[in-house]
């Protein structure tokens, strides 16, 4: 069985490799879906349900479902930087410094406002969905809908603070290197 958890995480890493443009977003997605699938395994074993084949088989579902929770950010976030860069080589001024903090924070609150509500708005409609079954006293039952309640709400939490976090994090590692005079031959 941990093979297949292997074999689907590292399709979606190809599949985020082939959508998001840049390898360091689609690395942070990777990141994202890795954590969001230990996370959720980890709750699933504190809620006292067995690491058994029915839990695996909901394992390998909430890898494919999470993808969607930090896909998107990413995605975007680079869309949004390519957009930035065409304004930066249109603009008569060459020395823009188009990475402000002021920048990349209103690119994640621009990111934000167009994922982050219908992200919210889809796992509270899931969990709203799967509630009934939670008075269903089948065990398959009562760990699938156990599995996509902390499904949507580990990769709510990775989708709209871990994700953006990690992405602002990335550029102003890089920014400080270039601000203090670090070039490759530097280092």
């Amino acid at each position: 069985m941990l093979k297949a958890v292997f074999v689907t995480l590292t399709c979606m890493a190809l599949i985020c490799f082939f959508v998001i443009p840049t390898l360091r977003c689609t690395g942070i997605a990777t990141f994202s879906v890795l954590s969001i699938s230990y996370t959720l395994l980890g709750t699933l074993g504190w809620c006292g349900q067995d690491i058994d084949p029915v839990t695996m088989i909901n394992l390998l579902m909430a890898i494919g479902l999470s993808v969607d929770f930090s896909a998107h950010i990413c995605y975007h976030f680079d869309i949004l930087q390519e957009k930035q860069k065409e304004i930066q080589t249109e603009s008569p001024i060459k020395n823009i410094k188009i990475f402000e903090q002021k920048e990349i924070e209103k690119r994640i609150e621009q990111i934000l406002e167009v994922v982050g509500r219908p992200m919210l708005e889809a796992v509270i409609s899931t969990i709203i969905c799967i509630f009934p079954l939670f008075f269903i006293s089948i065990e398959i039952i009562a760990s699938f809908a156990r599995t996509v309640l902390f499904l949507g709400i580990i990769g709510t939490i990775h989708g709209l603070f871990i994700v953006p976090v990690l992405l602002t994090i990335q550029i102003n590692g890089l920014k400080r290197k270039k601000a203090a005079g670090f070039t490759e031959g530097n280092l």
